[in-house]
């Protein structure tokens, strides 16, 4: 499910401009705040939320009606700010969790200056009519890692690189795997998927503290299990969903 959070704020609220992994922590703090009812589904299904198992969800750009980004600071000079999160859950889990993001509060940024924010309506999206061929475009970067063989740093693969659409793929296949025989629907694995690039790409660096995590923004069709775009669609392409909000993507011309 996809959920699009209407924000109230203070006109000219700052934030660092990588605020990614603060929103990612606070959504991890929101679906586990109380031993929600939310939380306890995840860890009697199998999907676990000690030790952040749950992974299988990311979030778009923060939009605020008018911002400025400089040297290194988001300025949200005016609100409200929409903010776009989204969830790969089975129907049970999504009526479960849509309560947790109605009318709350909550601060992001520095520990010592944090911008206060207040969730003034929670929607759900309408869910997309899935094929087997679909066109994406990325709103947040997608991130493939090659880890090196010698333990290395890992480099990251630009989407025309001959190996970035099999990895985008094998990723989605081992988040599929990873999910709870019951929640897990059944795909052909001897389906004939295939990857295009669509037009250009652009490259985005996001630093978490030492490490610089690259990733691109780019439009793509994957040819695919339904299932399986519907995954990424929800639950994040590539890695550094749950923890960056990296791999968000639209439909192409949604």
């Amino acid at each position: 499910m996809r959920i699009r959070l209407t924000l109230e704020h203070r006109p000219g609220a700052v934030l660092p401009i990588d605020y990614r992994a603060a929103t990612a922590a606070w959504m991890y703090a929101t679906i586990g705040a109380s031993d929600s009812e939310f939380a306890r589904w995840l860890h009697e299904e199998g999907l676990q939320l000690g030790h952040r198992r749950f992974k299988l969800f990311t979030f778009g750009q923060l939009q605020p009606q008018r911002y400025e980004a400089r040297g290194g600071t988001f300025y949200l000079q005016e609100g409200p700010t929409q903010l776009d999160v989204s969830f790969y859950l089975p129907e049970v889990g999504q009526h479960l969790l849509v309560g947790l993001f109605q009318n709350i509060r909550f601060p992001l940024g520095s520990q010592a200056r944090p911008e206060w924010f207040e969730v003034r309506e929670a929607r759900i999206l309408p869910e997309p009519a899935w094929t087997d061929s679909m066109t994406f475009q990325f709103l947040t970067p997608c991130c493939i890692a090659q880890p090196d063989p010698q333990g290395g740093p890992s480099v990251y693969l630009a989407p025309d690189h001959a190996e970035f659409g099999e990895r985008l793929l094998n990723n989605l296949y081992n988040k599929l795997s990873a999910l709870p025989e019951k929640l897990r629907p059944q795909v052909d694995p001897d389906f004939a998927w295939s990857f295009q690039l669509q037009g250009s790409y652009k490259a985005r660096l996001h630093q978490v503290h030492q490490s610089r995590i690259k990733g691109f923004q780019f439009s793509f069709q994957l040819q695919a299990p339904p299932p399986l775009l519907r995954l990424g669609y929800y639950g994040g392409f590539g890695e550094k969903g749950a923890s960056l909000g990296f791999g968000f993507a639209k439909l192409k011309g949604g």
